[in-house]
């Protein structure tokens, strides 16, 4: 029994040919799904995380007499009152306006049968 070489029986038969390889595009779709991740999570997270983490920033006070008198604090605080309530002794309480309700307008609705119009 004899071993047949198939390269050499079909002199016209080319092999079949090599696919492409697909390495570099999936990692260009990795690099695009990790940077689109990135910005999303920035996105949605950012603000928050911005404003868990910020404290008022140290001022110098405007009328300190001694010259080691150093950073002061401010810190601001926001309070929602409710029709009835008053503010606090020694706070500043700023009124805001309602804002104007929008007037609605009826549109005319004109239909056409077979486009003629009257």
């Amino acid at each position: 029994m004899s071993i047949r070489d198939d390269s050499t029986a079909h002199p016209g038969a080319s092999a079949a040919p090599r696919r492409p390889n697909p390495l570099p595009m999936r990692l260009a779709i990795g690099a695009g799904g990790l940077a689109t991740l990135s910005a999303l999570v920035v996105a949605i997270a950012g603000p928050t995380a911005a404003r868990v983490g910020a404290a008022a920033a140290p001022t110098t006070a405007p009328g300190a007499d001694s010259p080691d008198a150093g950073p002061v604090r401010t810190i601001v605080r926001t309070v929602v009152l409710q029709p009835g309530q008053s503010a606090p002794d020694g706070s500043l309480a700023v009124p805001v306006a309602k804002p104007q309700p929008m007037q609605q307008q009826r549109a005319k609705i004109v239909t056409c049968q077979s486009g003629v119009c009257k």
